[in-house]
C-alpha cells in the first residue's frame, strides 16, 4: 500500500467514524422526539450513547492509526527523534 493509498483509507475510516457517529445521535434525537409526541412520561433529553456503537470508535482508531503510520518518519524527524545520524567528530590531523 502506497502513501497515497494509506493517506485516503486513514482519512475515509475517521470520516465513516463520524457520519456513524452523527447517524447513530440522530437516531437518537428521533426516537427521543417520538416518544416525547406519543406519551406522557418521556426523558427530559435523550441519552447520549458515546460508547454504544464498537464501530465508531474501531474506525476511529483503525484511520488515527493509518494516518500515524503513515507520517511516523515525517513526525519522527519534525521532533528529531527519528534515525538521526550522529555528528561525525573531527580527527585530530596526525
Amino acid at each position: 500500500m502506497n502513501r497515497n493509498t494509506s493517506v485516503i483509507m486513514g482519512l475515509i475510516f475517521i470520516l465513516t467514524s463520524g457520519l456513524i457517529f452523527t447517524i447513530e445521535r440522530l437516531s437518537s434525537y428521533i426516537y427521543w422526539f417520538a416518544q416525547k409526541t406519543n406519551s406522557s412520561s418521556y426523558p427530559t433529553v435523550p441519552e447520549p450513547l458515546y460508547f454504544g456503537n464498537i464501530f465508531t470508535w474501531l474506525f476511529l482508531l483503525i484511520g488515527i492509526v493509518l494516518l500515524f503510520i503513515t507520517f511516523k518518519k515525517e513526525i519522527y524527524n519534525y521532533l528529531n527523534l527519528g534515525n538521526v545520524e550522529p555528528e561525525e567528530k573531527e580527527r585530530p590531523v596526525d
